[in-house]
């Protein structure tokens, strides 16, 4: 019974993604320095923001090492 409901959580935590054909992760280095960040950050969705076929990506940024 465990099992099913871990399932449906991640079908539910899958559904708040707002997945695409197109899904990109990345994993930035959140230990150097913010500019460095930010400027890497923002090149990266620009880059998204003008892709021809940016209605069909999905930008997914992993967290998990931020304090």
């Amino acid at each position: 019974m465990l099992s099913n409901i871990d399932e449906t959580d991640n079908h539910r935590d899958l559904a708040t993604l707002n997945l695409k054909p197109l899904n990109l992760l990345i994993f930035p280095d959140w230990n150097q320095p913010e500019e460095c960040l930010y400027l890497e950050l923002e090149l990266i969705i620009r880059s998204l923001v003008n892709h021809p076929d940016r209605d069909f990506l999905t930008l997914l940024i992993d967290a998990s090492e931020t304090l």
